[in-house]
């Protein structure tokens, strides 16, 4: 994810931009899951609320 570089005593840090991307890419498939299920409890949550009343 970070590139390090040392000039001398100082060392510089960077992002990996390529690395990062596939990353996000990994991370999306988990973000659609997830928002998938939360609908599905809202739903849920909905017709509890409504059975209630």
């Amino acid at each position: 994810m970070v590139v390090q570089k040392q000039q001398g005593r100082e060392i510089f840090y960077s992002i990996n931009e390529p690395k990062m991307n596939e990353i996000q890419q990994w991370l999306e498939q988990f973000k659609q899951i997830f928002e998938r299920r939360f609908s599905q409890l809202d739903r849920i949550l909905e017709q509890l609320k409504k059975q209630e009343t």
